[in-house]
């Protein structure tokens, strides 16, 4: 019953962005259930998946450009060579996801948590960190950070430093 509810919501997902957000009363928790499921190439600019559970789902050149994920688990998904360009990742989880040559430009990563993310190749110009977890993401470079904005409260891993037009906020991890 699990994957024929997971193949319709993913079909409804897939046919029409607009028609998902449409609609008004909120979704139980099945029906935002991505575990595992192929969304490769996928065109969901724009979608609301507030709360959306991607664990090890494969977002693989998936376009979320402007998509709204707060809340959502993206925990060991694939989002290689994503568009993720302006997203809302605010309270993401994105342990162990694969970001290699994803476009983050613009996205908001508030209070993400990026740990063990491979970050290899991945665009952040204009992305903004508050607050966010990259302590122990891989591949990170500080050309990279460099393009990114952020604040103090945002955790690196060591080596990458801090750039100076990053902003104080006076918050303490």
């Amino acid at each position: 019953m699990f994957f024929t509810r997971l193949g319709r919501n993913l079909d409804r997902l897939k046919r029409s962005v607009s028609e998902w957000n449409a609609r008004k009363e909120p979704r139980s928790k099945q029906e935002i259930d991505f575990t595992d499921a192929d969304l490769a190439g996928a065109d969901l600019t724009g979608a609301d998946l507030i709360a959306a559970n991607f664990t090890g789902a494969n977002l693989k050149g998936a376009n979320l450009t402007a998509a709204n994920l707060t809340a959502a688990n993206l925990r060991g998904a694939n989002l290689s060579a994503a568009n993720l360009k302006g997203a809302n990742l605010m309270r993401t989880n994105l342990r162990g996801a694969n970001l290699r040559g994803a476009n983050l430009g613009g996205a908001r990563l508030i209070r993400a948590n990026l740990d063990g993310a491979n970050l290899g190749g991945a665009t952040f110009k204009y992305a903004y960190f508050f607050h966010a977890d990259l302590s122990g993401a891989v591949c990170l470079t500080q050309e990279q950070i460099d393009s990114a904005m952020g604040e103090e409260s945002t955790r690196l891993p060591s080596g990458i430093l801090r750039p100076p037009s990053w902003k104080s906020t006076g918050l303490r991890h």
